[in-house]
């Protein structure tokens, strides 16, 4: 991936499109104005050209704290900057899930309003998938290439556009990564987990996770599986193959409800995606076909349902998998700093991963945080539950971690 070389001209034109003028005077606000030009939408080149023909233009909502003025706050201004918070979404949501239905805007205001956060920009970018829900934020021919999106074409159009930190150890303006962040839910949670942990510090200073799926062994258990089947009208007493082959992760008037196939199939289209015009198809599943070619997804588990031994579609999968990256690679994640939560009564599984990863953490001597929460009896702690309580510990802990305000006109 490039790194940023800034141009100052391109930037300042840039910024004219996309960042208003605040009033540095009067940073609170009534009302959260999340409209234009608080989106940003543009074609992606990492999501060209995927076989499932899923979008290339993608929105993304930035959020900018009161205090943040166009006319001041401008691009490329060396040792001067905002801190930077990349918050991920969840399968079955988009750029706007954390605006709509978690009211990030109005939290991070009040909370900076009071004191408890530093002014952040955060930055949801729309990672979902019209064939398959998500992509899980890897590089999947199949539906498009959400890492390089996320890490090389969103990043560099933020430090392009808005009042980020930069340094210029020589003639390139570069980001400072101890004033990046990435954080996410569920999906983009395993999504911010991994990106930290293939990158470190080189690219972050801090990584949290929301209900992350840490361990896909943890979370593809046979229960999981017989929730596929029965989502897909199969019966718990039929393991014919002629019935596993109907399995499809799109809903029906007479199966409207396909969580669990929907996660798993966004998962093999992050994992094991593959296109073909022959071979071998015992678990291959198409999604698409295009002349004679078969573009599709290899599942992990047969008839059976269970996962052979030896299985080489699982083998797949577990290169992909936190827990398995970080059990062969300990110091994966030495130097950063880390948030994890989860629910008491996550209904996808997720708490045993997450204890798992835990429990790991501390085994390699890994600082970190780590809350499990519960809920009451009308509202257990699942897995979309408490997320805005959540949200305000994860922000207080972003800001903890990054370094004192560095933004123009900061006290």
């Amino acid at each position: 991936m490039k790194r940023v070389l800034f141009g100052l001209l391109l930037a300042c034109m840039i910024l004219s499109l996309f960042v208003g003028c605040g009033k540095r005077d009067n940073p609170i606000r009534s009302q959260y104005p999340f409209e234009d030009p608080w989106r940003m939408s543009r074609r992606w080149a990492a999501l060209e050209d995927n076989a499932l023909n899923d979008p290339r233009i993608r929105d993304v909502y930035v959020y900018l704290p009161a205090v943040y003025d166009g006319s001041f706050h401008t691009p490329g201004q060396a040792n001067f900057g905002f801190s930077v918070l990349y918050l991920l979404h969840d399968l079955g949501g988009d750029y706007s899930t954390f605006v709509s239905v978690y009211k990030i805007g109005q939290l991070a205001d009040r909370l900076i309003e009071e004191g408890q956060i530093q002014p952040m920009i955060i930055v949801m970018p729309d990672a979902s998938s019209l064939s398959v829900g998500g992509g899980f934020y890897t590089n999947s021919p199949l539906i498009g290439n959400y890492e390089d999106y996320i890490l090389d074409g969103l990043m560099d159009s933020i430090d392009l556009s808005l009042h980020t930190y930069v340094v210029k150890p020589g003639e390139e303006y570069l980001p400072d990564p101890r004033y990046r962040a990435i954080g996410g839910l569920g999906m983009g949670a395993y999504g911010a987990l991994r990106m930290a942990m293939d990158y470190d510090t080189t690219m972050f200073a801090a990584v949290s996770a929301m209900s992350p799926f840490a361990s896909l062994e943890s979370f593809l258990i046979r229960e999981a599986i017989d929730m596929v089947f029965e989502e897909n009208g199969i019966g718990s007493g039929d393991l014919s193959y002629a019935s596993y082959k109907t399995i499809n992760p799109w809903p029906d008037q007479d199966h409207p409800d396909k969580t669990y196939s929907q996660l798993v199939f966004a998962m093999a289209a992050a994992f094991s995606p593959r296109s073909t015009m022959g071979g071998d198809t015992t678990n291959f599943f198409t999604l698409a076909t295009e002349g004679g070619l078969r573009h599709g997804v290899d599942l992990p588990f047969d008839e059976t349902r269970t996962i052979p031994p030896g299985s080489e579609v699982w083998n797949k999968w577990l290169q992909f998998d936190v827990k398995t990256k970080l059990s062969s690679d300990p110091g994966t994640f030495t130097n950063l700093d880390i948030y994890l939560d989860c629910g008491s009564q996550n209904e996808f599984g997720l708490l045993d991963g997450a204890r798992t990863l835990d429990q790991l953490l501390s085994l390699y001597g890994q600082e970190h945080t780590y809350i499990e929460y519960s809920g009451y009896p009308s509202n257990p702690a699942g897995h979309d539950n408490f997320i805005y309580d959540r949200l305000e510990d994860v922000l207080k802990f972003h800001s903890r971690n990054f370094p004192p305000p560095a933004y123009r006109g900061a006290d």
